[in-house]
């Protein structure tokens, strides 16, 4: 009888062991997913922010060549007016 109590006590123990083993796991894995997610929104912000100058930059290049390209036709369509 003593012997299976001092059983039954060692694997009490060694079960809470393993529950404290897991607890600490588990808060690691939470402390871990917590960095990684700051991590992958700075990095998407970044990410996201330059291509999206560089869009704006491309939209700006465009926008001026086409005013130029309108300021010239109308130039154009001026002068070939009678009596320009």
């Amino acid at each position: 009888m003593q012997e299976q109590l001092a059983t039954i006590s060692r694997d009490h123990n060694r079960l809470l062991d393993s529950n404290l083993q897991l607890v600490r796991i588990v808060q690691n894995l939470d402390r871990r997913r917590s960095d990684v997610k700051e991590e992958l929104e700075a990095t998407t912000k970044i990410e996201l922010g330059g291509a999206l100058a560089h869009l704006e930059t491309r939209i700006d290049n465009r926008l001026e060549l086409f005013v130029e390209d309108m300021r010239l036709m109308i130039r154009d369509e001026l002068k070939a007016r009678p009596g320009a």
